[in-house]
């Protein structure tokens, strides 16, 4: 068994100028270090320090100078979020990584000027900033280019500014596809237009685009995310190029080609009531997103659908299809037994009980709903991803024997504090919890085998949990910002813990390897990095653990031969 032993370095400081410089090995700034530190002004970040973290400089709305240093690699998540008095940014050349919502809310800011070595830039990096007039790459870029405060690469446009009042796109023929979020936030369009370039719009492209009234899709289109336009408050109709081979509007609602899928309705229309033509026979999951849509009907000669008690049913009433969003209270008929995609998608119901009769809840099915807690029966065969994302859950408690939390499964669910699982699980998969700020209790299952990347990304609550003997596997970033955890101990069956795995968990004091062979690599414990003692009784202890420039002189070795060190390359 190895025992480390970490001094933690995190500044709380909070004063109107703030200077930061790496010391002892520690060249990054800790996650929420310095978040809604309303007196900083001026902040200036030395060489040597190449990581700041999530919500670092969250809410600092006082903030106007920075300082960024040549040696700076990854801006994370949420960093300077609500910086609300930054008028102008200029990123350093080095600067590789800047992610999601980094400078979101920076309501100010006129102008960016980004490096050459710039080569990832995740969903709404620069959104819900409306003074936005200036996005320059003064070195160029080899990824990105940008033209008409648009950034774009060769084949797909990324982001648009929030200062846009219409869309000129880029003449580049590779250009085919709209990223996700690529225009969320932009309340000053009011007409959008796809060009017969476009054939794909991915997810929440144009989310929360408040003013746009019409919306029409080019004939080359074959990809249209079905959230693509959520949030899009003033529209009032969806058109298609008539030559489109691939989807169709029948009075101003999306549909596939044929009317076979209802994709989007828009949330403008004053009705609370709409009927399903005759021949539809599915629904895309965040179809209806309106809160005044209380009663669906169903056309008479649909040979698929059938209406009752103003949701939407199989023709056999053995599969619920959709409850209308503006519904309060419903009662899931015990004749079922599938619940279908997105049946409940931002649903106002505060509670639900499944009867014992259902044996299948597919994808987001209780996604963005506004239930507090829920019960899984026993009966419950199959539980899909995505089922509970970004939903208002509270407590979930899951009975059925289900051997898969599957992916994003409760993404984002922002009050969720308890969930628990059957002893029946053997896999966490990707992003399952990712993001649940307030979780705080989760039972690991007993032969839980695989914990997969990003499981329980800044879950900044979540108590440290015990891993059973089962684990093989701690994927990349899995408790990446568990700021909650004090102490880490790695079963003896584990044969790796993958990259990032524990990085910037920086209250954690010590880890425990229950098995001496187990390999992490070099950036698995990322800024845990102040080791003051190491002990170790075996001489194939210390397979890949840190960097030898992260090593402290303190370090006691027993049995080891330093050319035993195994590094990543």
């Amino acid at each position: 068994m190895i025992l480390f032993f970490f001094l933690i370095s995190k500044s709380t400081s909070c004063s109107q100028t703030v200077v930061i410089s790496p010391s002892e090995g520690i060249d990054y700034v800790a996650p929420t270090a310095y978040r809604e530190c309303t007196e900083l002004q001026t902040l200036i970040i030395n060489e040597g320090i190449t990581l700041l973290g999530n919500e670092a400089f969250y809410g600092c709305s006082q903030l106007t100078t920075i300082s960024f240093p040549s040696t700076l690699r990854t801006i994370k998540m949420n960093c300077f979020y609500f910086c609300t008095s930054i008028a102008s940014l200029t990123l350093p050349e080095g600067l590789e990584h800047i992610e999601s919502s980094a400078f979101r809310s920076c309501t100010s800011l006129t102008s960016i000027s980004l490096p050459s070595t710039l080569h990832t830039i995740e969903i709404v990096a620069f959104q819900d900033n409306y003074l936005l007039t200036s996005i320059t790459f003064p070195n160029g870029n080899p990824y990105f280019s940008t033209s008409n405060l648009l950034i774009y690469t060769n084949e797909k446009i990324i982001m648009g500014s929030n200062a846009l009042t219409s869309i000129v796109f880029p003449d580049i023929p590779t250009i085919t596809t709209i990223y996700t979020h690529a225009f969320v936030f932009c309340k000053n369009i009011v007409s959008i237009v796809i060009p017969s370039s476009i054939n794909s719009i991915e997810t929440r492209s144009f989310y929360m685009c408040t003013s746009v009234v019409s919306f029409e899709l080019g004939e080359n289109i074959d990809t249209f995310n079905q959230d693509a336009l959520e949030g899009c408050s003033s529209l009032q109709n969806i058109n298609v190029n008539s030559n489109n081979a691939y989807f169709a509007s029948k009075d101003g609602v999306l549909f596939s080609k044929n009317y076979e899928k209802l994709i989007f309705y828009p949330l403008e229309r004053t009705s609370n009531t709409y009927e399903i033509p005759a021949q539809t026979s599915s629904i895309a999951a965040s179809a209806f997103q309106k809160k005044t849509i209380t009663k669906l009907t169903v056309n008479s000669q649909n040979p698929y659908l059938i209406a009752k008690n103003d949701a939407v049913f199989s023709i056999d009433e053995l599969t619920l299809v959709k409850v209308p969003p503006g519904h309060v209270t419903f009662t899931i008929p015990s004749t079922v037994v599938n619940i279908d995609v997105g049946a409940f998608y931002l649903n106002w119901m505060t509670s639900v009980t499944i009867p014992s009769s259902v044996r299948t809840i597919l994808s987001e099915a209780f996604a963005f709903s506004s239930i507090a807690s829920i019960t899984i029966p026993e009966t419950v065969e199959i539980l899909e991803h995505s089922v509970f994302r970004n939903s208002y859950l509270v407590n979930a408690y899951i009975k059925c024997k289900i051997t898969t939390i599957e992916h994003t499964m409760f993404q984002l669910s922002s009050l969720l504090i308890s969930v628990e699982i059957p002893d029946t699980v053997t896999v966490f998969e990707v992003c399952s919890f990712s993001n649940c700020r307030l979780l705080q209790s989760v039972n690991f299952p007993p032969y839980l085998k695989t914990i997969q990347e990003s499981e329980f990304y800044f879950c900044t609550s979540l108590i440290t949990p015990v891993f059973p003997d089962t684990v093989t596997y701690i994927g990349e970033m899995s408790f990446e910002s568990c700021l909650a955890f004090d102490h880490i101990v790695i079963p003896k069956n584990v044969v790796l813990v993958d990259d990032y795995a524990f990085s910037t968990c920086t209250n954690v004091l010590s880890v425990t390897f229950s098995n001496c062979n187990t390999l992490n690599k070099t950036n698995t414990f990322y800024s845990i990095l102040n080791l003051q003692k190491f002990e170790c009784v075996s001489s194939k202890t210390f397979t890949a653990h840190f960097s030898l420039r992260k090593i402290p002189n303190k370090m006691k070795w027993i049995g080891l031969l330093l050319s035993q060190l195994v590094h990543d390359v």
